[in-house]
């Protein structure tokens, strides 16, 4: 699921996803694509977008989940 839901994002042609987690399988296909991964976790969509857009969510540069079938 995260290599195809990565492609169908990077399809998308956006520059930035937020999510809560992010698997292995995930983070390599967005990031070949040069999507940018924020992790936003416990909070609420809207307070997530504030966190993003004052500058305050931290990019990751590696999954911070193991994959499902590992």
């Amino acid at each position: 699921a995260g290599i195809q839901t990565g492609q169908n994002i990077a399809n998308l042609d956006v520059d930035a996803v937020i999510t809560g987690n992010i698997g292995p399988n995930a983070f390599k296909t967005l990031n070949a694509a040069g999507v940018k991964i924020f992790l936003a976790q416990e909070q609420t969509v809207q307070a997530a977008l504030d966190s993003f857009k004052a500058g305050e969510l931290k990019e990751v540069n590696k999954s911070n989940v193991e994959g499902h079938w590992i």
